[in-house]
């Protein structure tokens, strides 16, 4: 099967999906409810509610971080030259969730109450997560180089800092969290696209097409260093500068 076969068949594949997204649901749309949605003719403020600012935006949020995370994926499989390597291989994910959790404990992001957290400033949360990944990133990538910045050491790093950065998390979490705030942690860490307003889909979507755009510059560099660091090097490919670039582009 040729490339563009695939392509068209993927692009076909995705569009099913969007369109069966927006039919399913406890409130019946039909067919041409969507038809007319894309064309800009629905005039039903409910139908179009239901399908605009509910279901619409879910799905442009899953397409997102799911190219996201499957280019990503992509890309750091291909640095580590390991195909089971993932966020969970540089311990960003625990180290976002312990940015989490300080933003919710000492920078007083949100406010727990007795059957959930209320968060006052969502950036905040996600920006303290974010920073955490950053500097987890940083500091392998830091500890790495030391070392000649070698698939093996970043791996062999990366999961030293893993199990620090969770068992952190865990201590803080058994000294000074109560349950409602460990749950609502772990239920960060999963991620809910119900929440997501046009303002955080268009950050997202901008997100994506930079990533995108950075790793398509790449991946030329990326097919070489997954086969083997000599045979990019002899191609003119600088392995420790991409591969620096490449994982901290990622962790952005």
């Amino acid at each position: 099967m040729s490339i563009k076969v695939k392509t068209l068949s993927l692009i076909f594949g995705i569009l099913a999906v969007v369109v069966l997204s927006l039919l399913l649901g406890s409130y019946k749309v039909s067919m041409k409810d969507v038809y007319s949605l894309f064309l800009g003719k629905l005039d039903d403020p409910y139908v179009k509610k239901v399908l605009l600012d509910m279901r619409f935006k879910k799905v442009l949020t899953a397409l997102a971080v799911g190219g996201v995370l499957g280019v990503s994926g992509a890309a750091m499989q291909s640095v580590l030259r390991n195909p089971l390597a993932s966020p969970f291989t540089l311990g960003i994910q625990h180290a976002a969730a312990l940015g989490a959790a300080l933003a919710l404990m000492a920078l007083y992001g949100g406010t727990i109450e007795r059957f959930s957290i209320k968060l006052h400033n969502p950036f905040l949360v996600a920006g303290m997560a974010f920073l955490g990944a950053f500097l987890q990133t940083i500091f392998v990538l830091a500890l790495s180089r030391v070392v000649g910045l070698s698939v093996y050491a970043i791996v062999l790093v990366s999961i030293a800092l893993a199990f620090l950065t969770q068992a952190i998390l865990s201590l803080l979490q058994y000294i000074f969290l109560n349950e409602i705030v460990v749950a609502a942690i772990l239920f960060w860490t999963f991620g809910d696209t119900g929440r997501v307003g046009w303002a955080e889909v268009g950050i997202m979507g901008l997100v994506a097409l930079v990533l995108l755009m950075v790793l398509l510059y790449f991946a030329l560099d990326l097919d070489l260093i997954s086969i083997s660091d000599e045979v990019a090097h002899s191609s003119g490919v600088k392995v420790g500068r991409c591969r620096l670039l490449v994982l901290s582009f990622l962790c952005l």
